[in-house]
This record gives structure tokens, C-alpha cells and sequence, in this order.
């Protein structure tokens, strides 16, 4: 059983056993020397190895935030990158929407719902990320609640002469605004 050693430990661990894990979360590769040295009675020898530690790659992105977006309001989306080496990070990727004709999408990622129809309506949230040459895309679907009618307003003269008549007319005050 050798004593094993790494030339840097910035980007790799090594232990005990001679497992060497690659730590690297940079953009490019990077190389280590493994050492293992080894006494027996009065004499040592030492073996070097060469080893390139692979940058790291974008496995995979998620989108967060809600499946539904109330009537006239909005919800913000926010996208997880996935890295190699297990870890996750804030990404922050091009937003667009499937269609523009129930919601808009800011680059922030928020989405505000503009459904003036009387169904609820879906759409599909894409998110895509580039790293280097890789790009990763992820979708969400979500669904835009209807239009609500929020309160009806009489509209017209408050007095009638004797004699006289008025036409009144009732406009529909709608949760869109």
C-alpha cells in the first residue's frame, strides 16, 4: 500500500486508497501529478502518473416557479443549471414563450398573464442555455387562468327631467384591466 499524493489538491482529492475524485468547476481541463510512493525495508520508490482533470460539462437545466399564473397577474421563473460534477448553479438563460397571445415573458423570466378569454389558456415556458459549445433547452408548460369578471359599472345621467329620458349603458370591468 503505497502513500498516495497530488500534485495540487485545487481541483481533485485523493485518498487514502489512491481514489482520485475529479473536482474541477472550471471552463477548461487541468492537470495533476499523482505520486505514490512505497518503502520497503531501506528502500523507497516513487511512481508518477500524469492525470487531466475534465472541465467541467452542463449536464442538464430546470426550470422553477409555478404551474399556474392567476387571472391578470404574473410569477417569475428562475432556471438551475446542472453541472458534471453533481453540483447545481443560478443560470441565466433566454426566456420564450410558445405564444404570445395570452402571456408575455420579460428576460428576467417573468412571465405576466394577459388571457382576456373566457378558458383558461396554456403556454410553453423554454429556457436555453449555453456553456462553452454546449447548449441545453428545458421547457415548462403553464397554465394561464381566464379572465374574471371583476364588476359591472351603470354608466349615465344621475337625473331625469319630467318629460325626459336617458339611455344608460353598463361597461364590464374585467380582471385583465
Amino acid at each position: 500500500t503505497p502513500t498516495w499524493n497530488l500534485s495540487s489538491t485545487d481541483y481533485a482529492t485523493i485518498d487514502d486508497d489512491g481514489k482520485v475524485t475529479n473536482k474541477n468547476t472550471t471552463d477548461e481541463d487541468k492537470t495533476v501529478t499523482l505520486t505514490a510512493s512505497y518503502a520497503y525495508d531501506d528502500v523507497t520508490k516513487v511512481a508518477t502518473k500524469l492525470i487531466t482533470l475534465s472541465k467541467r460539462t452542463l449536464n442538464e437545466i430546470a426550470i422553477a416557479g409555478d404551474d399556474t399564473i392567476p387571472t391578470a397577474g404574473n410569477a417569475t421563473y428562475t432556471c438551475t443549471a446542472i453541472w458534471s460534477y453533481g453540483e447545481s448553479t443560478v443560470a441565466t438563460p433566454t426566456w420564450s414563450l410558445s405564444s404570445t397571445a395570452y402571456a408575455s415573458i420579460e428576460e428576467d423570466g417573468k412571465v405576466v398573464n394577459k388571457n382576456t378569454t373566457d378558458v383558461d389558456q396554456t403556454v410553453t415556458l423554454t429556457a436555453n442555455y449555453t456553456v462553452g459549445d454546449v447548449t441545453k433547452t428545458t421547457i415548462k408548460v403553464i397554465t394561464l387562468e381566464k379572465r374574471m369578471l371583476m364588476e359591472i359599472v351603470v354608466n349615465g345621467d344621475e337625473t331625469i327631467s319630467s318629460g325626459e329620458s336617458a339611455t344608460y349603458t353598463c361597461t364590464a370591468i374585467w380582471s385583465y384591466g
